[in-house]
């Protein structure tokens, strides 16, 4: 419910700019707001706080082989 109102969309877009601004050697990857929203569902409505902190532990753990820019890229996994 909460990420079908406007401000959950914006709330949406404004934690992947948050999340971009803090890792400035990630790329965005497609999908990486539908993992997103996840955790604001997880999080949402009582500890808003806590979203983007949860989505950079995630992405660092997971993640952040596949989101780095450059050579370590996306581009690099499709040459492979």
């Amino acid at each position: 419910p909460v990420l079908g109102t406007p401000e959950g969309m914006t709330l949406l877009h404004r934690t992947l700019q948050n999340f971009f601004v803090t890792n400035p050697g990630l790329d965005y990857w497609q999908g990486l707001d539908s993992l997103f929203s996840i955790v604001l569902l997880v999080f949402l409505p009582d500890h808003e706080d806590m979203v983007l902190p949860a989505a950079n532990a995630l992405v660092q753990r997971f993640l952040s082989h596949i989101l780095q820019s450059g050579e370590a890229g996306p581009a690099a996994l499709i040459r492979e």
